[in-house]
């Protein structure tokens, strides 16, 4: 966070036994001079404290279009199923990035209301995704902190009450610059030893997520939260469990977050999605 600091002239006036001067004495009363409002300088400051938007009427990203892609009376009917766990509450980014089997596919057109040139590509892309689909369905969520801005992209293809495939996708923005952020940015801006990461993930994953080293990977434990499997060094039934330039990321004001993605242990098709902090 940029912080501004502003120093003021105080003006004291010390008080004391002195003699009331002669109106011929008495000095000429100054000119009043009229201060603006807000210091010319800190006004400045104000302005470039944060990257300039193409219309100021409109937040940093919004949703312009969207098209409906239920083609079928099949995809209503997953209103009536927990297929699998359709009433996952949306406005939660964990559970949102759970649900994959929808009754209302759909395409969203994000916009990027940022004027600079990583902006500008990042709305070709967005755009192309929208006028050309390869998926099925293309939603979005973001996050805005003090000075970034999160983009999650999640898109996929289904076949109702049978089989389904989801790819998430994150996109990290610099509110002052404008610039794409990389994972070794954000490490950096949080300053995360990105030797720790991987340790961090292994205690959650042991803390919160049943393990155990079957003799048969057939064998399975019931979590509350989901399970992971942990055979020959390898963890099985999770999704990106070792960290990489390409693990989701996501920050908050304070910490840094990485999100671990954990098949059900009913197999069922369902993942659940943990944050790991970080810091």
């Amino acid at each position: 966070m940029i912080k501004i600091i502003i120093s003021f002239l105080l003006m004291t006036m010390i008080t004391g036994c002195v003699q009331t001067p002669s109106e011929k004495d008495k000095p000429e009363e100054p000119p009043v001079v009229e201060q603006p409002e807000k210091p010319v300088e800190l006004e400045k400051l104000e302005e470039t404290k944060y990257v300039k938007k193409i219309d100021e009427t409109k937040e940093y990203v919004y949703i312009d279009e969207i098209k409906d892609k239920a083609f079928s009376d099949d995809y209503k009917k997953l209103a009536d199923y927990d297929y699998p766990f359709t009433d996952f509450d949306k406005n939660d980014l964990l559970q949102w990035m759970a649900i994959f089997y929808m009754p209302d596919p759909k395409d969203e057109h994000l916009i990027l209301n940022i004027d600079s040139e990583a902006a500008k590509s990042l709305n070709e892309y967005f755009s192309e995704l929208y006028d050309e689909p390869t998926s099925l369905f293309c939603e979005w969520k973001w996050i805005i902190t003090d000075d970034i801005l999160t983009i999650i992209k999640k898109s996929g293809d289904f076949i109702p009450f049978s089989t389904g495939v989801v790819y998430y996708m994150a996109f990290h923005i610099d509110l002052h610059t404008g610039e794409l952020l990389t994972n070794d940015d954000l490490v950096q801006l949080f300053n995360v030893e990105e030797s720790t990461i991987q340790g961090k993930i292994d205690k959650y994953g042991n803390d919160n997520l049943y393990y155990k080293e079957p003799e048969n990977t057939s064998e399975r434990i019931e979590g509350t939260q989901g399970m992971m499997v942990l055979n020959r060094n390898q963890k099985y039934n999770t999704i990106g469990y070792e960290y990489s330039e390409y693990s989701l990321l996501v920050p908050d004001e304070n910490n840094l977050y990485f999100i671990l993605g954990v098949y059900d242990f009913n197999f069922n098709g369902r993942i659940l999605f943990h944050k790991v902090a970080l810091k």
